[in-house]
């Protein structure tokens, strides 16, 4: 009967751990934590997806639900769960800087000379993209910080050069090598594009650090990783349906499980709460 019992318990913990999850948000409360700063990224203020959401939950639903929610959040519940984050990670906010400051030398290099239409400096929204199709209908040469919005995601590529006939996408990166998630994302940006019905080029363009601005480059052949990227796409918007079907996001209970073989800093800055609700359903299934 016992062992029975148990089990009972813990399936109903990782079904719905709702009690679980209480304790955990009393205790941080306990804590004192303060409010913090925003996220080393700027949350999207509209209901809708970018590419970076969809590879947060690749490595933990956790992570990308909470990210979401405190997006969606406003007043005394932003509060809350702004207060179980972790603290801004010094070296994370140092790459953004860095990062921020590669774009700027990139953006002076390949504008030498260009006819450039800035679009930066405003929020991701669906009237963004108005401004995007207009300058994609002129003579310029290159567009910086393009919003792009459909009905489920939005994104802004670093820059869209014409090449030809066609609009190549551009992207700035610190690293010195291209990566899954950078392929991923211009995927999501070439997508967006095309259901605008702009000609797009089937090869982008990462510019890696390591050198010299437009030292080093990498051609990528989108259509080789377009699958790809629409498989990855389709396992979030279910995720994404739950999220907006859900009525208070914000509440951590509601909260998809952390997955417990995820990496270490999958969870981004909710990674102590993550422990703590494992710490939880562990004790949950020993009692």
């Amino acid at each position: 009967m016992q062992i029975a019992l148990w089990a009972v318990m813990l399936l109903w913990a990782r079904l719905r751990p709702a009690s679980a999850l209480r304790h955990v948000v009393h205790r941080a409360a306990r804590r004192g934590l303060s409010a913090v700063e925003h996220d080393v990224e700027e949350t999207l203020r509209e209901t809708r997806w970018s590419a970076t959401s969809v590879l947060r939950f690749s490595r933990s639903p956790f992570a990308a639900w909470l990210d979401a929610a405190l997006t969606a959040s406003s007043g005394t519940d932003r509060e809350r769960l702004d207060a179980l984050r972790d603290p801004p990670d010094g070296f994370s906010l140092l790459l953004a800087r860095k990062g921020d400051a590669w774009e700027r030398q990139v953006s002076k290099e390949l504008f030498r000379g260009k006819d450039v239409v800035d679009l930066s400096g405003g929020t991701l929204r669906a009237t963004g993209t108005t401004e995007t199709l207009e300058a994609l209908h002129t003579n310029t040469d290159i567009i910086y910080q393009a919003p792009l919005s459909s009905q489920r995601f939005v994104g802004a590529p670093d820059f869209l050069v014409r090449e030809g006939s066609q609009w190549s996408i551009y992207d700035a990166k610190l690293s010195r090598s291209a990566t899954p998630a950078h392929v991923a994302q211009l995927c999501c940006y070439a997508e967006l594009l095309e259901e605008l019905d702009v000609d797009v080029s089937p090869f982008a363009t990462l510019v890696l650090g390591g050198g010299a601005p437009l030292e080093h480059t990498r051609r990528i052949h989108l259509p080789t990783y377009s699958a790809h990227w629409r498989r990855l796409r389709g396992r979030f918007l279910s995720f994404a349906d739950r999220f907006d079907e859900c009525a208070e996001p914000w509440v951590v209970q509601n909260a998809p499980l952390p997955r417990g073989d995820a990496p270490k800093d999958a969870h981004g800055r909710w990674c102590r709460l993550g422990v703590d609700v494992d710490l939880e359903l562990d004790a949950v299934a020993s009692s």
